[in-house]
Parts: structure tokens; sequence; C-alpha cells
């Protein structure tokens, strides 16, 4: 998948990483507090992100009048949660670990570990 531009992609990513519904107006002013109809601009940013997703993937960019959220299914697997969740996994079961971690913890830890391969969006500016 391609996406033009960086706002677009920094939008979906900040969908993508917070996992949680938003308010048109707070992202509308959060990645555009300088322009005269930000609304605008994120309906036209949303609109670049659906069409880099296609049809099957429209889906996941759930929109109403007011809020707006992506909701990943099967077939859209983001790294970001599975990171989460391995590490989650691992804090969970480890407080009924004796002393060591058992193989459960580890092989939580070591899926974690083999997702990560720098920060979170290295090398990427959002404004130039």
């Amino acid at each position: 998948m391609t996406i033009a531009g960086r706002i677009p992609v920094a939008l979906l990513a900040y969908l993508a990483v917070t996992g949680q519904r938003h308010s048109r107006d707070a992202l509308a002013t959060f990645f555009w507090p300088e322009a005269r109809q930000p609304r605008t601009q994120l309906r036209n940013n949303l609109w670049i992100i659906s069409e880099a997703l296609g049809t099957a993937g429209r889906q996941w960019l759930q929109r109403d009048r007011d809020t707006i959220s992506l909701v990943p299914d099967d077939r859209l697997r983001l790294d970001v949660a599975t990171f989460q969740h391995a590490v989650a996994t691992s804090e969970k079961h480890a407080s009924s670990c004796t002393n060591q971690l058992c193989v459960t913890c580890v092989s939580a830890l070591e899926e974690a570990v083999a997702l990560y391969q720098d920060d979170l969006l290295a090398g990427f500016s959002l404004w130039d």
C-alpha cells in the first residue's frame, strides 16, 4: 500500500497506534492548527487514505459525522498492537513465574523483540 503525502501517513499511523475513536474536530485542529478550514483538510486526507486502503480495506476506517477510528480485522495486522499484546502477555504471566521467566514469558518477549526494528516512525518528519 502506498499513501501519497506525509500527513495522510501520519494520520493513519495516529489512528492505528491510539486504537481509539477520535473526534473529527480534535483531529482537524491537531493536524491543521493554522488552517482556515481544518475539517476540509481532514476530509481530503481521509479520502487519500481510503483510496490507498482500497475497496477491501475501507471498512477499517470507521467514520461517522463526528468521529473517526481505525478498526482492524483479521486481514489487517498492526505491528504496534502485536508488540503491545506480546509485552502485556509477558507482564501478566510473569506474576505467576517464580524467580525466572518461564517459556510463556520468554516466547512473548521474543515475539516483541522480533517486531522491534527501530523507534516508531523513525526518520519520519511531518513538517520540513
